[in-house]
């Protein structure tokens, strides 16, 4: 697939003219059905099942790294994962764990990937039906700067999209370059980040 240009018809707003193009598509990609049936398979093999993992960085040992965003609120990310948590009060490396139970506000499990699912220029993630939630969630422990939390919810989709492939805001997807599958999974994770 090689780059498209869309152009509006100039004069509809006087005086605007503009060239939107979808850049990218780069040949060498994981193909589209490879990757929709390969997260298909793993959504459809969880049926009745948990999903159970612990998230670590990419070397399966090392917590996940930190980032501080502001004050109250965290990220931690490794390759592919992404997570943001966030305090009502900002944390202190000299603070307790209740102290952060006690101040914990949400989590956002921006970026889970689809697990197993190895493609080139494609992300995969697991959705929530909300971008942050605080239910079902429990610090269970805090040293030297280390986070454990574990985190029980309900994905409702797993998705997919082209990484090498950028779109204009408001513009539609080329077909083939995404795709969700909405299907309940239920997960049990446990997630070890680093805060400081």
């Amino acid at each position: 697939m090689g780059s498209r240009i869309w152009r509006p018809v100039a004069g509809l707003v006087a005086g605007f003219v503009c060239c939107w193009t979808v850049f990218g598509a780069q040949t060498g990609a994981t193909p589209y059905a490879d990757v929709l049936a390969a997260v298909r398979q793993w959504v459809d093999g969880m049926d009745g099942k948990v999903y159970t993992a612990t998230i670590r960085s990419s070397d399966g040992v090392s917590p996940l790294r930190g980032k501080r965003v502001n004050d109250r609120l965290f990220e931690f990310q490794d390759g592919d994962v992404r997570i943001g948590i966030g305090f009502n009060i900002a944390p202190e490396k000299n603070s307790t764990l209740e102290e952060l139970r006690s101040a914990f506000n949400h989590i956002a499990l921006d970026r889970i990937p689809v697990p197993g699912v190895k493609t080139r220029n494609w992300e995969t993630r697991l959705q929530t039906s909300t971008s942050s939630f605080k239910n079902g969630v429990t610090l269970e422990s805090w040293k030297d700067g280390v986070l454990k939390a574990r985190v029980q919810v309900q994905f409702f989709a797993a998705y997919g999209r082209r990484t090498d492939v950028a779109v204009p805001a408001d513009a539609r997807m080329p077909e083939e370059t995404y795709f969700q599958i909405r299907k309940p999974i239920k997960a049990d994770l446990t997630i070890e980040g680093r805060l400081f």
